[in-house]
């Protein structure tokens, strides 16, 4: 599990650098959200954390984007990437569109 180049944190988790520990050695029991690609895909994934307790997601390999608190700000950092993308390309190229995004293109 490693963090992408350019990843997000929301402004709203207390002590970020508390959680990323937990969340590298997969100890982090509280329900965060993380958006990731899995397995060198180019597609994300929407994750709870809590889903870290089975061994089978332990196992799989993570490029985290973003640690969100919950699943609608989850859901809202995937829809404005969405819409960032779309401008810029015209088509939905999450990883391209993460390596070059600028600040403050998408708000949470």
């Amino acid at each position: 599990m490693h963090f992408f180049v350019h990843y997000f944190i929301d402004s709203n988790i207390k002590n970020p650098k508390k959680v990323i520990d937990k969340l590298s050695d997969f100890k982090l029991w509280k329900n965060y959200y993380i958006v990731c690609f899995i397995n060198g895909s180019d597609r994300l994934e929407i994750l709870s954390t809590i889903l870290f307790k089975e061994r089978y997601f332990k196992e799989q390999k993570y490029e985290i984007v973003a640690l969100l608190k919950d699943e609608d700000t989850a859901f809202e950092f995937v829809r404005q990437l969405s819409e960032v993308s779309v401008r810029k390309y015209g088509d939905f190229l999450a990883r391209k569109c993460l390596e070059e995004i600028d600040d403050g293109e998408i708000d949470i």
